[in-house]
Formats: C-alpha cells, sequence, structure tokens
C-alpha cells in the first residue's frame, strides 16, 4: 500500500511540476509591457515611428522615448504595470487578472476584454495569445458611432490599435447615415534587441 500511494504521490508531483508547460494561454504572471531591452518600430498613422525604454522613474514608471523618424519629432511617455493591470500615464489599458468579458473604465469609458487568446499577424510578425481590448462609449448609436480596439502581445504589449468609425450627419435637413471607416492607428513593424 505505501508503494503505490509512493507512486501515486511521484505521478501527482510530476504532473503538477509539468502541466503550466503545456498551458496554450497566458498565466497570471504574463507582462504585457514593453521590454526594456528592446527597440520597438511601427507606424502610427501611418507615420514610421521608433519606442525605446529611457529609465525608471522615482514613482517606478518605466519611461520611453518615442521618435518619429521621418520628422525626428520625440516625446516620452510613462509606462507601468503592477499586479492590478498596465498603465499608460494613469490610465489603465490592460485590467489584471486578464479575462475574458472583464471590463473596467478609462476616463468614464468602459473598456472590456472581448478575446483572451488571439493569434494575430501585423508587419513585426505573428503573435500568439494575444489580448483585445476594445472600448464602449455611451454616445454610440447604431448610425454614429467611434470605437477603437487594441491588441496587446504577451512580452511585447500593443501591437495593433484599430479605429472603427462611423458619423452620420444632417445636410438640408436630410439625415445621411455616413460611411463606416476602418483605421489602423498604430500596427507594430519590427522589433530588435538593443
Amino acid at each position: 500500500m505505501q508503494t503505490i500511494l509512493k507512486v501515486v504521490f511521484a505521478f501527482a508531483i510530476i504532473a503538477a511540476s509539468i502541466l503550466p508547460f503545456f498551458s496554450d494561454t497566458a498565466d497570471a504572471k504574463t507582462s504585457y509591457m514593453r521590454a526594456k531591452n528592446k527597440v520597438y518600430y511601427a507606424l502610427q498613422n501611418g507615420q514610421p515611428l521608433k519606442e525605446e525604454y529611457i529609465k525608471t522613474n522615482k514613482k517606478g514608471e518605466s519611461i520611453y522615448r518615442q521618435t518619429y523618424t521621418k520628422t525626428g519629432d520625440s516625446s516620452t511617455f510613462n509606462m507601468k504595470e503592477t499586479k492590478t493591470g498596465l498603465y499608460y500615464y494613469d490610465d489603465k489599458n490592460l485590467s489584471y487578472p486578464i479575462k475574458l468579458n472583464k471590463s473596467w473604465k478609462v476616463r468614464g469609458i468602459k473598456q472590456k476584454v472581448i478575446d483572451d487568446d488571439a493569434t494575430i499577424k501585423v508587419k513585426a510578425g505573428t503573435f500568439k495569445h494575444v489580448v483585445v481590448t476594445r472600448d464602449y462609449r455611451s454616445d454610440n448609436t447604431k448610425n454614429n458611432f467611434y470605437y477603437i480596439v487594441e491588441y496587446y502581445a504577451p512580452n511585447v504589449g500593443e501591437i495593433l490599435e484599430i479605429t472603427h468609425e462611423k458619423i452620420g450627419y444632417y445636410e438640408k435637413h436630410k439625415y445621411h447615415p455616413g460611411t463606416l471607416s476602418v483605421g489602423k492607428e498604430f500596427e507594430l513593424s519590427k522589433i530588435k534587441n538593443k
């Protein structure tokens, strides 16, 4: 009987130690923040952009520099990742733990996880286990709407941002429903080591 218990116990230990390696989804320890040792290249509104880590400030926020490579114009932005989420300045871009249909608010606008295990192809490559979020604005209607869908890859951060817009208008007392416009605001094109 002791031998059987020892075998069952040994099997349980082995199974518990190797099962996490077979998981297809990101776990609670997965980061969705930009790596500090990488340089990210993207197109933002059609303009080539370079993002790279500069330093960590006293608040523990990582500071990144964004440079438009054609014009040389640059700015910085702060990001931090805590056990409660991924923050861009003080706005919570992702709420942790990641769960399908989880929602939270950013500046009064509802954000929601609409996919927690997508495979997305962008110019920088194909990314698995991507988290997809969408905002829900209170003033959206069937014929007038604007919303943003963002895609976050594990250990890379945002890889794609797409806007969806349809704005109707009145002209000479007649309503025109407008046409759907879908645009890539941001698409990751390349990642390099520093």
